[in-house]
């Protein structure tokens, strides 16, 4: 009888199952937080329990049982000598599951699957990746009014002065079509 023995399949068989595990446990550790489908972040938060909790004898033969899962390197001495110390203390429960909502594709239900204790960590991470996204976006639209500047033949000084004299005018945006598909351009009659 199968009495309590929960296993979370995924519709996959072993060997492929193995490998999602092993790459999505290798991407949280190197991230601390990762989104995935409900699912699978079920799944991995039991098989990432299980690896933590081998993980803290911290001997050879617990890193050579981990590494058997987690075939990555860095992973590896990320999880062992970064990871498992500040879990010393703690008997279970490593990650956390937050559900997130439906993927707008096929309905999915989302979530964000994290390792306990590292807040800080990843919401200065994500300040920081904001930051950066905001000032390449900057230098591209610096760079896009320099070009359209010389196309026109005006010098990007003159340009830059113009628009300080100037306070820049609003104009309103004008409403794109959107289409789910492409329609064939009608060929006109008279052409050939």
């Amino acid at each position: 009888m199968r009495h309590k023995k929960l296993r979370y399949t995924l519709g996959l068989k072993e060997g492929h199952r193995n490998a999602l595990l092993s790459n999505m446990s290798v991407a949280l550790i190197t991230n601390k937080r990762i989104t995935t489908t409900e699912a699978k972040a079920k799944a991995l938060s039991r098989f990432m329990d299980k690896m933590i909790s081998k993980a803290k004898a911290r001997d050879l033969n617990a890193w050579r049982n981990v590494a058997r899962h987690i075939r990555d390197r860095s992973a590896l001495k990320e999880l062992f000598y970064n990871i498992v110390p500040g879990y010393e203390d703690r008997e279970g429960g490593y990650t956390r599951i937050i559900q997130v909502g439906r993927r707008l594709g096929d309905g999915a239900r989302m979530a964000i699957i994290e390792l306990i204790g590292y807040e800080e960590e990843i919401l200065k991470r994500e300040k920081k990746e904001k930051e950066e996204k905001a000032e390449r976006k900057k230098r591209r639209r610096e760079e896009r009014e320099r070009m359209m500047a010389e196309e026109e033949g005006v010098p990007a000084e003159e340009e830059e002065r113009k628009e300080e004299e100037a306070p820049p005018e609003k104009k309103p945006r004008e409403k794109k079509r959107f289409f789910l598909f492409r329609r064939k351009k009608d060929k006109d009659p008279m052409e050939g």
